[in-house]
């Protein structure tokens, strides 16, 4: 905006205020409008995170209304609605017991107690935000909202949304190594161009020398550093990938809410990213493999055994009434005709809805198999943690697809909890990557088994819906908690919620978390080719020139179609089936892979090749000998701008698939792609050919246009035929490492070498 202001000022003065005004307010414009679109684009995103953070508070409860059941929001609550309790449950507002048994309540969030308060007749009042640590109760609610003892702390304190990833972490670091590059090219570039501006080796567009010394006033040296300088600053602008933050926002933003219509709920952002790194799943059975519908299948009664029990023939009566009547005491389920069918509804938990319905078997859910063979395929596995016994869940698990033929006679593959738990913990982890199926597993066993594969290396994704899943949830790398059957305190301690309980929503989670770090490396490629590019493009026409030929007004253009709608573009782009058949990204995996870094080298430097060409030879080819200089110069440096941008737009299809030859894959459906890459044309037509004075551009005839058009088109069989080379599996990093190794270990093996000769030249000195 500095830069702006002079540029301003100084062409008025020098050129008058009838063309004067137009360098500076073109700077002017394109830096609000960058900042504009930059900032709206970031607002859009702060409001979908917090409708999300809306979403996540969004807990939904069972009340008593009217005499029967209803589940409703909790933001729905209102004084004088009856609240059942039970273990895991938060309060969701302050009341008072109205009866219960054994009901503990863990205040510790309110109190900063950690022991916990038992309620009865004589201590009834319950506070919002506690959890319930034991037993079971029904309360009446007496204050909701702010009027709460928790609304009146909350008041209090303002919520602070502003998390981090490790993702978003290292871009950041990423981001500042290359604006510093960036900085230091620019720098460079400022000193070389203004020792040849006072040298008197820089020419204005028709060819004048434009600094001599003892001749030229101190208002046009001071204009023509000025328009240095400018060159300089943008030259940073450009650098400075701002982008990148931006893409990781757009991104996670863009993946949370696609997320929740796959039925996840994201309650930590950064999840996202480590979901997609996910090498192992320890998946409960019930309600998640299965439907979680309990049924008796077996009842021991008046002395024998009935299977199924599905008939009363041959029961005395008063064996029937003490039945019922025992079952009816002993539950906290409700059975009510319901208000439109008529028909008699059954509520409580699976069990106790099993036992007062005498139902069915617990089926395996649709397509789990399915879904269990996706993980497979894409290097992620499967492992089953139940309380079932043994039989029961190799059954289920081969069923699943969990257990393979003959897996189940291996060693280890099929284990008990308690079997587990007796090995010390070195042995766990000799055999713990053998294991696919554990049954009889209580909570302990599951932390157990999560911290032995998270020390064997892998990253580790856990279901869980009970209080005491919440050690192992929070263990895990990925704690996955159930929204159907979840009790309060493990949807806290988890990052995710399933909200429909169902394995098949936990494996499009992995999709979308690799969806993520794909959509990342995409931009990466797309704006580090960018940067190369002008920076190279720039420093080299600067240092032999004197001039470059992308202005302040052009490349801030560039930094627009780079960072805000390049992000746009490519951060959100759906997940494909070809994620799912990679093997999962590895923690300490380089964000620019081997295969960005050919992509991104043979695509820098066909542009700079190709522009610098037009740079010093633009002239000639495009055969403007016969125009004057200044008019040469203008149409050959709108002919770089032009073509560098179509580089730019060609590669951001290239940049859409970085392993994949056909790029068009996906591309109807990619709807916000095409509409900005359709807007980004329009606009690019507009600047050439009608915002002369704005962008320093002359309109072009259209054998220009074509041949802009096809020097940004070679990027794409250039594309396809650098794909088919080869790159090395190890890391480009690594190389460095290693050779830095190699280097230190030279070093000390020098150092040592020397310390012996000077001991051995010690010892003969002595003799």
């Amino acid at each position: 905006m500095v830069c702006a202001a002079l540029s301003l000022v100084f062409g008025i003065k020098t050129e008058g205020i009838k063309e004067g005004w137009f360098d500076g307010a073109s700077i002017n414009f394109a830096v609000i409008l960058v900042i504009l679109v930059t900032a709206i684009s970031d607002y859009r995103q702060s409001l979908q995170f917090q409708n999300l953070n809306e979403e996540k508070r969004n807990i939904q409860l069972q009340v008593i209304r009217g005499g029967r059941r209803s589940k409703v929001s909790i933001f729905d609550l209102v004084v004088g609605d009856v609240v059942p309790l039970n273990i895991g449950d938060q309060v969701p507002a302050d009341g008072i017991l109205i009866e219960g048994h054994s009901l503990s309540i863990d205040e510790s969030s309110m109190t900063g107690e950690s022991k916990y308060v038992y309620k009865d007749k004589k201590n009834p009042f319950l506070m919002s935000g506690c959890k319930v640590a034991d037993g079971y109760g029904t309360m009446l609610v007496t204050a909701v909202g702010l009027n709460t003892e928790w609304g009146l702390v909350m008041a209090t304190i303002s919520e602070d949304n502003g998390e981090e990833t490790p993702l978003q972490v290292r871009l950041n670091g990423v981001a500042t190594f290359i604006g510093k590059v960036g900085l230091a090219v620019a720098v460079l570039v400022f000193l070389i161009l203004i020792i040849r501006f006072f040298t008197g080796n820089t020419e204005d567009k028709n060819g004048k020398t434009m600094f001599k010394a003892g001749k030229t006033s101190v208002g046009d040296a001071f204009n023509g550093i000025v328009k240095i300088f400018a060159i300089a600053v943008t030259i940073v602008v450009v650098a400075v990938p701002e982008g990148l933050p931006l893409a990781v926002t757009l991104t996670l933003a863009y993946s949370m809410r696609k997320m929740m219509a796959d039925k996840a709920l994201v309650r930590r952002l950064s999840a996202c990213e480590t979901m997609g790194s996910a090498t192992t799943i320890c998946s409960d059975k019930t309600g998640t493999l299965t439907l979680n519908q309990m049924t008796v299948v077996k009842a021991f009664i008046a002395g024998e055994s009935r299977e199924p029990p599905d008939t009363s023939e041959g029961l005395p009566p008063v064996i029937q009434a003490l039945l019922v009547e025992g079952i009816s005491q002993n539950t906290t389920g409700s059975v009510y005709k319901s208000k439109g069918s008529g028909e008699m509804e059954v509520t409580g938990s699976p069990t106790e809805k099993a036992i007062l319905s005498w139902a069915l078997k617990d089926p395996c859910r649709p397509n789990v198999r399915e879904a269990v063979h996706i993980c497979q395929k894409a290097g992620v596995k499967v492992r089953m943690v139940t309380g079932d016994n043994i039989y029961t869940a190799k059954a289920i698990a081969t069923e699943c697809g969990i257990l393979q033929p003959g897996e189940d006679t291996e060693q280890y593959a099929i284990i008990e909890g308690r079997d587990f738990r007796s090995y010390s913990e070195d042995e766990r982890l000799k055999f713990v990557d053998k294991i696919c199926v554990m049954g009889r597993s209580s909570p302990t066993d599951k932390l157990y088994l999560v911290q032995a594969l998270r020390k064997r290396g892998h990253v580790v994704a856990v279901t869980g819906d009970g209080t005491n899943d919440a050690p192992a949830l929070h263990e895990a790398d990925i704690g996955l908690s159930m929204g159907i059957q979840g009790t309060e305190v493990a949807k806290e301690s988890s990052d995710i919620i399933i909200l429909d309980d169902n394995f098949a929503s936990v494996v499009k989670v992995v999709r979308w978390g690799r969806s993520v770090y794909a959509n990342i490396q995409k931009f990466i490629q797309f704006q580090l080719t960018v940067n190369v590019a002008a920076l190279t493009i720039n420093f080299v026409a600067a240092i032999s020139s004197g001039d470059v030929p992308l202005t302040a007004v052009q490349l801030l253009w560039v930094n627009l179609i780079m960072d805000t709608l390049g992000a746009l573009a490519l951060a959100t782009e759906a997940p494909t089936d070809h994620l799912m058949i990679r093997p999962p990204v590895g923690r300490r995996e380089p964000l620019i892979t081997n295969i960005m870094w050919r992509n991104l080298i043979v695509q820098a430097f066909y542009q700079v090749t190709v522009l610098l060409v037009l740079t010093f030879k633009g002239n000639d080819i495009l055969d403007l000998k016969l125009d004057s200089t200044a008019r040469a110069n203008e149409v050959r440096n709108t002919v770089i701008f032009n073509a560098f941008v179509f580089c730019q737009i060609f590669n951001e299809f290239n940049s859409r698939k970085p392993d994949q030859i056909n790029i068009f894959r996906g591309l109807r459906q990619s709807h916000l792609f095409v509409g900005i890459i359709s807007f980004t044309l329009v606009l690019q037509v507009l600047i050439v050919e009608f915002a002369g004075k704005f962008a320093k551009t002359t309109p072009l005839n259209w054998k220009k246009w074509i041949i802009c058009i096809v020097i940004g088109f070679i990027s794409w069989p250039l594309a396809a035929i650098v794909k088919l080379i080869p790159v090395p599996e190890t890391p480009l990093s690594d190389y460095f490492r290693l050779k830095k190794r190699r280097r230190r270990h030279s070093s000390e093996n020098r150092s040592k070498s020397d310390g012996k000769a000077e001991v051995n030249e010690g010892q003969n000195h002595h003799v």
